[in-house]
């Protein structure tokens, strides 16, 4: 089934899951210990702001996911920096293109001296900017972006936020069927969620989404995703089915990128 291929987008993310996992179960392990502090100065000027740290000697330290791209720069120092993209030795000075969404972890060979390089129309409040424009998990990070995606989709369909939460509460056109696979129940995104009970494999069939025009819990339920791992597939007529994009683990929220959903004339029912 060559429609239910991994996208580009969707294999780095899956990749990058397993590297993220153990750098935060790191930072988590980390915080059991002494903490150390490494001050920042901030300023902003002309749009930029601008956040300079110098990492001690020994020090190992772990990053926040920022919300959107900015600009790396070593200024100098000997670090090795490990992400989803792999480990990198980097001494002396170095420029680099910052990626949103990415967790990192550091540990610093010598004292080494980084500034990082943001755009923002955000007022400047001292000492407050990092928790305004980052998230500690790339979960977080996740479920922001879909939301922030949720609301570009709106746009592009010409959908007003009153006329998607009026359908959300519309259950005009829905069926209950008997849940094997999955459970509705409340989502850490919005309002409630399908989740799977146990694994399912990819290219599997989660449930039916529509049957003879109706919607099931898994066409009311499912929550969007810039990334899903779920995608409704047309059966026949009147018929949809949600699979499965990759192997789901139990509990695992089952989430679909409602752009499909409204190609196939499917209106979303649960806001993300």
């Amino acid at each position: 089934m060559n429609d239910l291929l991994l996208s580009e987008t969707e294999v780095d993310l899956l990749l990058a899951d397993a590297v993220t996992q153990n750098i935060e179960l790191l930072e988590e392990r980390s915080l059991e210990h002494e903490q150390l502090e490494v001050p920042a100065f901030e300023r902003v000027h002309a749009g930029m702001y601008t956040r300079q740290i110098t990492i001690p000697k020994g020090a190992l330290i772990t990053g926040r996911v920022w919300q959107d791209a900015y600009v790396d720069i070593m200024l100098e120092g000997d670090i090795s920096v490990a992400s989803a993209q792999g480990r990198k030795r980097l001494t002396g000075w170095n420029v680099m293109e910052g990626m949103a969404g990415r967790k990192r972890a550091g540990y610093a060979h010598q004292e080494t001296h980084w500034i990082t390089v943001h755009r923002t129309d955000m007022e400047f409040l001292p000492g407050r900017m990092l928790d305004r424009m980052t998230f500690f998990s790339l979960g977080e990070y996740r479920v922001w972006y879909d939301q922030r995606d949720y609301e570009l989709l709106l746009a592009e369909f010409g959908i007003s936020k009153q006329l998607a939460h009026d359908q959300a509460r519309n259950d005009s056109d829905c069926i209950q069927i008997q849940l094997l696979t999955t459970s509705v129940r409340p989502s850490d995104r919005e309002g409630l969620g399908l989740f799977a009970v146990h694994h399912l494999s990819a290219g599997s069939v989660i449930l039916p989404a529509m049957i003879d025009g109706n919607r099931t819990q898994g066409g009311r339920f499912v929550n969007h995703s810039a990334t899903p791992n779920a995608q409704m597939v047309p059966i026949r007529e009147g018929q949809i089915a949600l699979v499965a994009l990759r192997d789901l683990a139990a509990g695992e929220e089952i989430l679909n990128n409602y752009r499909d959903a409204l190609q196939l004339q499917i209106q979303p029912e649960e806001k993300l």
